[in-house]
């Protein structure tokens, strides 16, 4: 029969279940440890030993992801798809990998098996499950399905942008066809993207074939919004020069009659419009405004039914002029066509329908500077490339989970900025880890100086959180 006794080890007590045997080399009852039970207090009174967690996980950065998803529209948007739990669940997950630590999706499931999320959502992971419901995501109608649930969230009033952005592909797709890419070519699509500034969210997207030209493009988003935009909004349209042509102007002039709706467009340095605005500009003290720290001349001139402004940067043309000279040197400018470069260095000449101050356009151009930011976002931050999907179907699902963690990645950059890059703060929130037991209580480790600057510039609660308050 088993009984407890205590001893003490130095100044402290401790509590051991004992048997007694008999010795035969001693000839006498003697006792036997069977196990420790634990330290005791000065009443006998054996003391609750610690638990240790059975699993730690990450915590820190996804839920603070998690939560930051939860206060955008993006869970309204997702919860409006036409799609099953399963599908919505794993475009969830992957917009937040994006956003947190881009992976192939083959390792989304060693990814989450190593963090917090694999305790709120319930699907298989598996690289064939993932291709299955993919397959399901990507139809070919999801940018028009996108676009009626975001056009009725949102109420567009400033400034929108439209560009293009070359994606070389690793596989065939039905898309992909041989185009220029950086300095040389390759198999490529090319991805379309309408971005309401104010809110930093894409509006509505499309493929294109790698080879079809920019300029041919506009058209038909113009058709798209004329046919889905409501009469009554109001914005201004910011394009680049690429989409410079006389039938694109035309029809914007034409959309702006018929819906109010403005445009800004850079006239390329190649038109004899550029040049003949260009020797008319006279450069004035009094015409002169800072922008981005910069002294910038502009004059506005009435053209037809609307009008040419033109801009002069003392800086710009140091630019230019060091171009000019440097692509003589190269031998891809010959010394004929150099004085045509640099009379018109430092200018940049713009038409839009709007009747306004030089200085509002050119701000209301630079705002296009969020899409192009959008576009080096995507590629180097959420990972859109390389696209390594062998079907139309998943390609275009991965874009679209890609498209969506856009909003959720500028919403995070637009709060962090001041202080952090992303990069750096989910490195730091990382250290804040979620210590799981038995009887499912969650414990975190201690929350840091940094960790909680960042938490309360997203204006966060982790603790609150996990603690279901």
């Amino acid at each position: 029969m088993s009984y407890k006794v205590i001893r003490r080890v130095g100044n402290n007590l401790y509590a051991y279940e004992v048997v007694s045997v008999w010795d035969k080399k001693k000839g006498m009852p003697v006792q036997k440890t069977i196990r420790y039970l634990g330290p005791v207090d000065e009443k006998g009174n054996i003391r609750e030993r610690k638990q240790k967690p059975f699993m730690v996980v990450d915590y820190g950065d996804v839920m603070t992801a998690k939560s930051v998803f939860e206060k955008t529209k993006l869970p309204r948007v997702i919860e409006r798809l036409s799609f099953d739990n399963e599908q919505k669940q794993l475009i969830e997950i992957m917009l937040l990998n994006k956003v947190v630590s881009p992976l192939p999706d083959y390792q989304l499931e060693d990814w989450i098996n190593g963090n917090y999320l694999s305790y709120i959502y319930d699907i298989s992971l598996d690289s064939r499950e993932i291709s299955r419901m993919l397959k399901g995501i990507g139809r070919k109608d999801i940018a028009d399905i996108y676009f009626e649930i975001v056009r009725r969230m949102l109420r567009v009033k400033n400034v929108v942008a439209y560009d293009i952005a070359t994606l070389p592909t690793t596989v065939d797709l039905i898309l992909s066809e041989w185009g220029r890419c950086g300095n040389g070519k390759d198999k490529v699509v090319k991805l379309a993207v309408f971005f309401d500034v104010q809110t930093k969210t894409p509006l509505y997207f499309r493929l294109i074939t790698g080879n079809v030209q920019d300029v041919s493009t506009l058209s038909d988003l113009i058709e798209y919004t004329c046919r889905f935009l409501p009469k009554n909004v109001h914005f201004c349209l910011v394009l680049d020069r690429g989409f410079y042509s006389s039938p694109n102007i035309e029809a914007l002039k034409k959309m702006h009659g018929e819906m109010q709706i403005d445009f800004i467009i850079p006239i390329p340095k190649t038109t004899s419009l550029f040049y003949r605005f260009v020797r008319k500009n006279i450069v004035k003290a009094k015409n002169h405004f800072l922008i981005n720290g910069k002294y910038v001349y502009g004059t506005k001139t009435k053209y037809g039914s609307s009008f040419i402004y033109v801009f002069y940067s003392p800086q710009k043309s140091l630019h230019d002029i060091e171009r000019a000279n440097t692509a003589v040197m190269s031998g891809k400018v010959d010394e004929k066509n150099l004085d045509k470069k640099l009379s018109a260095s430092g200018y940049t000449v713009m038409m839009s329908t709007m009747d306004t101050e030089p200085e509002e356009i050119l701000k209301k151009y630079h705002q296009r500077s969020y899409l192009e930011k959008s576009y080096s976002y995507l590629k180097s931050k959420i990972k859109i490339l390389p696209i390594r999907h062998h079907t139309e179907e998943t390609a275009i699902a991965h874009i679209f989970i890609s498209i969506l963690s856009l909003s959720l990645y500028w919403y995070l950059h637009e709060k962090l900025k001041r202080k952090y890059s992303l990069e750096h703060a989910f490195l730091l929130l990382r250290r804040i880890k979620a210590k799981i037991y038995d009887d499912d209580r969650v414990f975190l480790t201690e929350i840091g100086k940094k960790q909680r600057e960042i938490l309360k510039m997203l204006n966060l609660d982790l603790v609150s959180k996990i603690c279901g308050i």
